[in-house]
C-alpha cells in the first residue's frame, strides 16, 4: 500500500490535519487542572538553546509553537510522546531525557497514563 518509507509523513500530515480540523478553543481552566497534573518539560537545541513547556497529563495533544531544531528533551515525569516535523516520535516513559534524532522542531507533545495493553 505505502512504502513505510513515507508512513512517518503521512502520519504527521494527519496529525497536523486533525490539529487543525477538529481543534477546540483552549479552555484555560482545564489546561490547569491540578488533578491531572502535569508534566514540565525542557526542549533543548544546539549551543544551550531550549525552552521549556508545562504539558498537561490529560492525554490530548498540545502544540508546542516553536521552531527551534531540537536534539534532547528532558521531563520531571511522564509518559510523554513527542512528535517532530520531520516524523519523530519520542516516547519517555517516566521523569528522565531522550534524545531526539535527528534533530529536529518539535511541534506536538502529549502526557498522561497510557490503556493497558
Amino acid at each position: 500500500m505505502f512504502s513505510s518509507a513515507i508512513l512517518p509523513t503521512v502520519a504527521l500530515a494527519l496529525l497536523t490535519s486533525c490539529q487543525l480540523a477538529c481543534a477546540k478553543p483552549i479552555n484555560p481552566a482545564h489546561r490547569q487542572d491540578q488533578s491531572a497534573g502535569s508534566v514540565t518539560a525542557t526542549l533543548i537545541g544546539a549551543a544551550g538553546a531550549q525552552y521549556t513547556v508545562a504539558i498537561a497529563m490529560d492525554e490530548s495533544v498540545h502544540l508546542t509553537n516553536n521552531a527551534l531544531s531540537i536534539s534532547h528533551i528532558e521531563t520531571t515525569g511522564g509518559p510523554c510522546d513527542f512528535f517532530g516535523v520531520d516524523g519523530a516520535v519520542v516516547s519517555i516513559p517516566a521523569a528522565g531525557g531522550q534524545d531526539v534524532g535527528p534533530p529536529q522542531t518539535i511541534v506536538a507533545a502529549a502526557c498522561g497514563p497510557r490503556p493497558a495493553e
